[in-house]
């Protein structure tokens, strides 16, 4: 064999050990969803998410500290609800995903204050709650104990209200006896108790066949869901008054996230953390609540003044009651954080 071809060889050997190795040092971080890419385009859940996702994917490919050491990969339609995506990263099979209080619950009850209903005003007051030092603690406790590190509460995608196909409503004992669905949350069941409905907890996926089916009269669900379910087309009637907000945060295994260096560390933080997109649903929302009432198939539902407070209270009651047995300091800081 002549020099020339053995220094030809030796190079494209060279060459390719240079590119398996390249490939095998990228260290892919999954991001788990249990719905469809294309909820990006549809969902204010997937929207959020793509905010903060894309800066990450812009800065692992552009950022000199990262660039060549890590791919983000979506990994979705493999679990089937976000409970299982949250299980999985705690467990080490994915890195990343978005998860929201009622799927904290199974690892620490103490996060089903966060969907009491009447609770927090807005998500300014949430955010101002999550800053004290009694719920950070529990924010460590769920890092240290179950493996899922919160790096950024994104936004709330929506205030949950009741949308029905039964009415006229123009009180509380106009839905009485009615069917209603709700996301799992112990919050809202124990409200829907106190309206004396039937709570019915089921997954986002069954939500169009159970009132195609009527198998419920309605539902318990963040404003947007007006446009991702289609729900003109099966309730009529919609009560503007909140039950509660629906933050959403952008979680992490802690393993994994306390291996990184500290410099990549700080450049992760950077495209999750900066971003801060929950003033631009908040005033989509109070559209979406006009499109409601300029839509000649629904009705936007109007309670005199005594019958807003009325409902209020009784939101305010069940949260009292189902409440009691949590740490009283974490009530503590939701009512310190009010103004």
């Amino acid at each position: 064999m002549t020099c020339r071809k053995v220094t030809v060889l030796l190079c494209t050997f060279v060459l390719a050990l240079f590119l398996t190795t390249g490939a095998e040092a990228r260290q892919q971080v999954k991001y788990l969803q249990s719905c469809p890419a294309t909820s990006f385009e549809t969902t204010c859940e997937g929207k959020s998410v793509s905010t903060y996702l894309g800066g990450l994917d812009y800065l692992m490919k552009e950022h000199s500290k990262l660039r060549g050491k890590y791919e983000l990969k979506f990994v979705g339609n493999v679990f089937t609800s976000p409970s299982d995506c949250l299980t999985a990263v705690a467990s080490g099979g994915g890195q990343m995903t978005y998860t929201a209080p009622q799927f904290l619950e199974q690892y620490d009850p103490a996060w089903k204050l966060i969907t009491a209903p009447g609770l927090f005003k807005n998500f300014d007051h949430f955010l101002r709650t999550m800053d004290t030092p009694a719920w950070k603690a529990r924010i460590e406790k769920l890092s240290k104990k179950n493996g899922v590190t919160i790096i950024k509460w994104m936004a709330s995608i929506g205030d949950f209200y009741l949308f029905t196909n039964k009415g006229p409503i123009k009180s509380m004992e106009d839905v009485v006896g009615q069917k209603i669905r709700y996301n799992g949350a112990q919050g809202y069941a124990a409200a829907l108790r106190k309206f004396n409905t039937t709570g019915i907890a089921l997954p986002y996926t069954e939500v169009v066949s159970s009132l195609q089916t009527n198998m419920v009269d309605g539902l318990l669900s963040e404003i947007f869901a007006s446009d991702y379910y289609d729900l003109p087309r099966y309730t009529k009637y919609l009560v503007p008054i909140s039950w509660g907000i629906a933050p959403m945060a952008m979680v992490v295994n802690t393993g994994w996230w306390e291996s990184l260096p500290a410099e990549e560390r700080a450049i992760f933080v950077q495209a999750l953390e900066m971003p801060s997109i929950y003033k631009h649903f908040e005033k989509l929302q109070v559209e979406e609540v006009k499109n409601w009432d300029k839509n000649p198939e629904t009705e936007l539902v109007v309670l005199s003044a005594e019958e807003q407070e009325k409902w209020r209270q009784s939101l305010v009651k069940s949260t009292v009651e189902f409440s009691k047995d949590l740490p009283p300091e974490l009530m503590q800081a939701v009512l310190n954080t009010q103004e």
